[in-house]
């Protein structure tokens, strides 16, 4: 492979403490011609990934190891302009009503939804890494409904 094809290509995190589904969300993302960023289970795993690494969208698990939210992970990519989407077994009711406007897929997750996903989060481009202007968290976080 061409060193810069593999640099070309978007970037996506995935942040997921089930072995499973990351596996699953890994492949998708392959599937779809992207690079995968992790997976990653903790959140200071995560936290290193935006800080260290390119990362043109993100999907993110609500809870990970250890009971440790994904939410400063999910401020920093706010407000970085980069998309994400959230995945639980929760159910939206229980993302923090700040990411109310956010994609969230319930688990258990379909190989189809997850490769749909990753198609809606990358099919608009993204501005570049900026801080929010406007201090409303998520505020160009990926909105499905818009």
């Amino acid at each position: 492979m061409d060193p810069g094809a593999k640099s070309a290509r978007l970037a996506i995190l995935v942040a997921e403490d089930d072995s499973l589904l990351a596996a699953d969300l890994e492949e998708a993302i392959r599937r779809c011609g992207y690079v995968c960023v992790g997976p990653a289970g903790g959140l200071s795993q995560v936290l290193r990934l935006i800080e260290n690494d390119r990362v043109d969208a993100a999907i993110l698990d609500v809870l990970l190891r250890h009971g440790e939210k994904i939410y400063p992970a999910a401020d920093l990519l706010a407000a970085r302009g980069i998309p994400f989407a959230f995945v639980t077994a929760y159910g939206s009711a229980h993302v923090d009503p700040r990411y109310a406007h956010c994609r969230v897929l319930a688990k258990p997750v379909l190989r189809e939804e997850l490769e749909l996903l990753v198609q809606e989060l990358t099919r608009s481009p993204k501005p570049p890494h900026r801080q929010a202007q406007t201090g409303k968290v998520g505020s160009s976080s990926f909105d499905h409904r818009s």
